[in-house]
């Protein structure tokens, strides 16, 4: 949860997790470790024990306890094993994109290098993720009475990829496909936050939105 304080990530994450895993069956100790955004939960088993029904007993506790989690935290299970160990790197050079770059990677090498036969997982490090940034003017959401929760809603609302449901035409099914999401920052600019005395406050009249790159955090271990 990238604006959660140490802190915060270990009562809201940390503790629930912990709590959940430490029942399981077999289970002899649990660690953990919280930093701005990260939580790192160290589950051990005792010696012998069969990891593949533990690692489901493992998911069954987190399930029971998903509910009781913030929607932005999503927990996922690795076996400390030599399946985490980095085995074969390969590096892609080219050009100034490192946006393209990343996307080779992503969309192009992984994929073939996932079906490899004993590949475990492939990991896509460094390079740029394209992504539109908000930056908030404090007085003027004050002058218009805008608050974060009215400017979350409607940027969530008017960005819209869904599939709400089938049309039937004579002999034929038909899929209706919504795609609203938005392409550009200009579109981003005009949504419409509130309507205040019967005029549109748009989000360019209280914000700013720049083309940016992703904050890169977590693509490395040490």
């Amino acid at each position: 949860i990238p604006s959660f304080s140490s802190l915060e990530m270990e009562r809201q994450v940390t503790l629930p997790i912990e709590s959940a895993v430490g029942g399981v069956l077999g289970v002899v100790r649990v660690r953990s470790t919280s930093a701005t955004a990260i939580s790192q939960v160290t589950v051990d088993f005792r010696w012998g024990q069969d990891m593949l029904p533990a690692r489901q007993l493992i998911q069954a506790a987190l399930a029971n306890i998903q509910s009781q989690l913030l929607s932005t935290a999503q927990p996922s299970i690795e076996t400390l094993s030599a399946t985490l160990s980095m085995v074969e790197a390969y590096s892609f050079q080219g050009g100034d994109d490192l946006v393209h770059l990343r996307d080779l990677a992503m969309y192009g090498l992984k994929p073939r290098l996932q079906r490899i036969p004993g590949v475990y997982k492939v990991i896509v490090m460094g390079g740029k993720v394209l992504e539109y940034a908000v930056r908030l003017n404090p007085y003027q959401m004050i002058q218009y009475d805008i608050t974060l929760d009215n400017l979350r809603d409607a940027l969530s609302q008017n960005n819209i990829l869904s599939n709400p449901g089938v049309v039937n035409h004579s002999d034929q099914e038909l899929v209706l496909h919504t795609n609203s999401q938005f392409e550009n920052a200009e579109e981003i600019d005009n949504v419409v936050l509130a309507i205040k005395n019967g005029t549109p406050v748009r989000l360019k009249d209280v914000a700013t939105v720049s083309e940016t790159y992703q904050y890169e955090r977590g693509d490395s271990s040490a």
